[in-house]
């Protein structure tokens, strides 16, 4: 099971980084693309603000570690959705890290920045729901999979 915020924060503190974001995985983020889960739909503004400008859709790797010092390569990219819309960013090459913490629909993917400028990623569980929240489980997680926490 994936660590919950406050044990993610403590790692990142006990590292020395700082998180930047997280993005909150949808269905298609976790089964989605030719490999289940090797693709994840990045916000626009996060990955504009904290990640490096990308010049052309052929993108750029990142090499990134998780909270355990294991190392990934990943290929950020975009696509044109259309001129109004601008770029939809990419996160290809996700599939271990997807799975090396178990994560799920509604869980999120946390992106840290480490004292030196590297990039750490790791996942998160789900916070648990509100008591009194009025929409269905599918709503629920539907809606979960589209939001985003700036901090």
């Amino acid at each position: 099971m994936p660590p919950t915020r406050d044990e993610v924060d403590a790692q990142l503190e006990e590292l020395g980084a700082r998180r930047l974001f997280e993005k909150v995985l949808s269905a298609t983020d976790v089964r989605g693309g030719a490999v289940p889960g090797d693709r994840v739909v990045m916000p626009k503004r996060n990955t504009e603000t904290h990640l490096p400008e990308l010049e052309s859709q052929a993108g750029v790797v990142l090499d990134v570690e998780d909270l355990e010092g294991q190392r990934y390569r990943l290929r950020l990219t975009y696509w044109t959705n259309s001129p109004s819309s601008g770029r939809m960013y990419i996160l290809e090459g996700t599939s271990q890290l997807l799975q090396h913490y178990r994560l799920r629909t509604g869980d999120a993917l946390v992106v840290a920045r480490t004292g030196d400028g590297g990039l750490l990623m790791a996942g998160q569980r789900k916070q648990a729901s509100r008591a009194g929240a009025t929409c269905s489980r599918a709503d629920c997680i539907n809606k979960l999979g589209l939001a985003l926490t700036l901090l």
